[in-house]
C-alpha cells in the first residue's frame, strides 16, 4: 500500500512538471509571435527609410559599404545598445568638400548635444533661484556658458560616426548629415569634468555646487 501511494505521489508530481510546462509553453507562444511581427514592423520601417533617402537624392558617403548595409548595421546597432548609446545627428546644408562637410556635421551635432545638457543645468539651477538669490543670480549665467564652451571641446572621445549620407545642392555644393552614436557613460564624465571646471570659475556656495553635480552624474539625460 505504501509503495502504490509512492508511486502515486511521483505519477501526479511528473503530471504536475507537464502541466506546469505546458503552461509555460503556452505563455511563451504570444510573445514569439509578438516578436516576429516587431521584426516585420522593422523591416518594414527600414525599408521605407532607404526608399525615402534614394528618393530624395541621398548617396551614401562612403565607398566601403552600400547605403543598404550602413543604415541597416546602424539600426542594429541602436537597438542592442539603447542603454549605454543614443543616436544623435550632425548636418550641414552647404559644404564644398566632403572632408569639410563631416567636420562640420561633428561640430554641429557637439553643439547640439552640449546645448542640450545645458539646458537641463540651467534647468535646474534656475529651481534653485529662490533658496539663494543673490548667490544665483550673477553666477548662474557665467557657469553656464562656461560649461557649454567646455563640454563642446570635451565630446570627441564620447562621440562616433555610424555612417553619413550626402547629396547635391542645385548650386553644386553638398548637402551633407551624420549619424553618431553618443555613449552615456563617457559623455556624463566629461560633463561631470565640464562642470567642475565650471565650477571652480564662479562664487556657488558650496551647498549649491554639490547639487549641480550630483546632478550632472544622477540625472542628466543624455541625447533627449
Amino acid at each position: 500500500m505504501l509503495k502504490f501511494r509512492f508511486i502515486s505521489v511521483l505519477a501526479l508530481f511528473a503530471i504536475s512538471i507537464v502541466l506546469h510546462c505546458g503552461q509555460s509553453y503556452v505563455a511563451a507562444a504570444p510573445a514569439s509571435k509578438l516578436e516576429k511581427q516587431l521584426e516585420k514592423q522593422r523591416g518594414k520601417v527600414y525599408k521605407e527609410l532607404i526608399k525615402q533617402y534614394k528618393a530624395d537624392g541621398w548617396t551614401l558617403a562612403d565607398n566601403n559599404r552600400t547605403m543598404e548595409v550602413a543604415v541597416l548595421e546602424h539600426l542594429i546597432a541602436r537597438d542592442a545598445n539603447k542603454d549605454v548609446k543614443v543616436e544623435i545627428t550632425g548636418e550641414v546644408s552647404k559644404c564644398k568638400s566632403m572632408n569639410v562637410g563631416r567636420m562640420s556635421a561633428l561640430n554641429n551635432a557637439k553643439n547640439e548635444l552640449a546645448m542640450q545638457m545645458s539646458g537641463q543645468i540651467e534647468g535646474m539651477v534656475s529651481s534653485l533661484v529662490a533658496a539663494d538669490v543673490n548667490n544665483l543670480a550673477a553666477e548662474q549665467d557665467k557657469m553656464i556658458a562656461g560649461f557649454t564652451n567646455k563640454m563642446k571641446a570635451s565630446l570627441s572621445g564620447a562621440i562616433e560616426l555610424s555612417y553619413g549620407i550626402v547629396k547635391q545642392n542645385p548650386d553644386g555644393t553638398n548637402h551633407y548629415k551624420a549619424f553618431f552614436f553618443v555613449d552615456k557613460s563617457k559623455c556624463i564624465d566629461a560633463a561631470s569634468a565640464a562642470i567642475e571646471k565650471s565650477i571652480q570659475e564662479t562664487k556657488m556656495s558650496v551647498e549649491i555646487a554639490d547639487q549641480i553635480r550630483d546632478f550632472v552624474k544622477n540625472g542628466m539625460e543624455i541625447g533627449q
